[in-house]
């Protein structure tokens, strides 16, 4: 009885392929997109973004009262472009000064509407950062955020 036949050891080096190949995927780099608000440095949402990402921010302004969509994509280097097509420079980082009458509202992708109540209570900034990291890093930071709060 042979101990290996050439199937199964052509089976076992794929195996071994497949797996290195898998490991390597998850130390690419890729894109991610955080949403925080400033100045206390509140982490409200951080998300993988691909060149389809979008989000919007919603409000009435103040004191005018006229609602206003502001919308937001990313390019496929993960930079921040603003969608009314004016125009602007791509951008790693944004941030929203936001004088609104009522709640303003964040809203990734077609996911349903965050409200960022702490933005409007007090007053602070929006920052939307975009920047780059190892796949295999985004469960774990998101895991060391949560033990620490």
């Amino acid at each position: 009885m042979e101990p290996f036949s050439i199937s199964a050891r052509k089976a076992v080096i794929w195996d071994r392929m497949v797996t290195a190949f898998i490991v390597a995927l998850l130390f690419l780099p890729m894109p991610f997109a955080q949403f925080q608000v400033l100045p206390q440095m509140v982490t409200l949402l951080e998300r993988p973004v691909m060149p389809w990402s979008r989000f919007q921010i919603r409000y009435v302004s103040y004191p005018q009262g006229v609602p206003i969509e502001q919308r937001y994509r990313f390019t496929w280097k993960g930079q921040i472009l603003r969608e009314s097509g004016d125009g602007s420079a791509p951008q790693r980082e944004t941030t929203f000064a936001v004088t609104p009458v009522n709640e303003p509202l964040l809203r990734w992708q077609g996911n349903p509407d965050i409200r960022l109540g702490e933005l409007f209570a007090h007053g602070e900034v929006l920052k939307v950062t975009s920047f780059w990291q190892p796949v295999i890093l985004y469960p774990l930071r998101m895991g060391w955020q949560a033990r620490s709060n």
